[in-house]
């Protein structure tokens, strides 16, 4: 039995852990960050250690401090709660390594079950059936030595974090958990894989869980389709998606590139999502501008809406105050997003006009004009 046990958590979690404590007779020492140096769990606690400032990964995820706060303390034991570094392999060894008991698995668990392909592999070996996967390169070293410009791994492991940052590289580890997100965040690590997505809660539980990761990004894999692709994408914290349908395992064993070129070229399509958004005509002056609106108007039964530099019949055509880019106008092509459309562009050859972008107020661009003449029109993109 312990006589003192350190909490390194904070909220509800550690108040029961506390409360747990008193009831054993076992005495108690809470960490808190400076914003929380009057919660509740400080005060329940005989002993209270600060261990850094508000954010978490300056307190409650610093690891060196945590222990040093046992240390100090003379607690036996550290009682990771949930979340923060519960699931952190490196810390429990850390607590081994300084004579402490971590309060949960062993390291050697935690790094067998928290990496995915790993856990596969264990499952074959006692016998169980598991749904083959890609088979993952065998360390993070050679996947940077065959030239790798970044790593997404299937799950999250501190010690392939550490390397390929020290190796200057990128990576995105797979998260499932909050717990796992923090933790990546306390590597300084601003985006992370979401997996399985769909079978972990999908876009929901993204959005359920953002409010306190305002800072972090996703990449959703596990589940996602063509048919769910926009509701993830739709989503301002999420980068990317990945999915198997672009990729399928028969397609490649049969090297059958055109397919898959084409299942990868239609789901960029689908995230585009381009559709005809409105005509505009240039017009001499503002005169013309709201005869020729109201014209259209009155053959087609359209709403008219006048506006400051450009009268409009319904929302597909807009008749301009005086002329602008294009000899007879211009043509706005909606889309999902312009930022992603102007990526995808310019990799397909087409020249964009930068000096023309118009961005929002979180500096997202919202339209852009591509460069050169369409027929006596110019052509630009517009954020739906």
């Amino acid at each position: 039995m312990f006589s003192k046990i350190l909490i390194a958590n904070r909220g509800e979690i550690a108040v029961r852990v506390i409360r747990a404590c008193k009831e054993m007779g076992i005495a108690t020492v809470a960490i808190y960050s400076q914003a929380d140096q009057d919660a509740l769990h400080v005060a329940l606690a005989d002993e209270g250690y600060c261990v850094g400032g508000a954010s978490p990964a300056d307190s409650y995820l610093n690891e060196e401090r945590v222990i040093s706060a046992a240390l100090v303390s003379g607690a036996q034991a550290i009682h990771p709660g949930y979340g923060f570094l519960s699931e952190n392999a490196h810390f429990a060894a850390l607590c081994r390594k300084n004579g402490l008991v971590f309060i949960g698995p062993t390291p050697e668990s935690m790094e067998q079950l928290s990496d995915k392909a790993k856990l596969k592999e264990v499952m074959g070996e006692n016998g169980l059936a598991v749904i083959p996967g890609t088979q993952v390169l065998a360390s993070a070293q050679e996947a940077l030595a065959a030239g790798a410009k970044f790593i997404v791994s299937p799950g999250f492991n501190p010690d392939t974090v550490r390397y390929v940052k020290a190796k200057g590289g990128l990576i995105l580890p797979g998260t499932a958990t909050p717990g796992e997100m923090e933790q990546a965040m306390a590597f300084g690590l601003e985006a992370v894989k979401f997996f399985p997505a769909e079978q972990n809660g999908g876009v929901a539980k993204l959005k359920a869980i953002a409010g306190p990761y305002k800072a972090l990004k996703w990449m959703p894999t596990g589940g996602v389709s063509a048919k769910n692709l926009m509701d993830y994408l739709s989503f301002d914290q999420v980068v990317a998606c990945g999915g198997t349908w672009m990729v399928k395992k028969d397609l490649i064993e049969a090297e059958n590139w055109a397919e898959i070129t084409r299942l990868t070229r239609e789901a960029v399509d689908t995230m585009l999502g381009f559709s005809l958004a409105h005509v505009g005509i240039n017009c001499l002056d503002a005169q013309a501008s709201e005869r020729t609106a109201r014209t259209i108007c009155g053959l087609f039964g359209l709403p008219f809406r006048a506006g400051n530099s450009s009268n409009h019949a319904g929302t597909a055509v807009e008749c301009t105050k005086a002329p602008g880019p294009g000899v007879h106008g211009h043509i706005a092509i909606g889309t999902n997003s312009v930022e992603r459309a102007i990526y995808h562009l310019e990799r397909r050859g087409v020249a964009i006009d930068h000096a023309t972008c118009k961005t929002d107020a979180k500096g997202r661009a919202k339209a852009v004009y591509l460069e050169g003449d369409f027929g006596g029109f110019a052509i630009h993109l517009v954020q739906k």
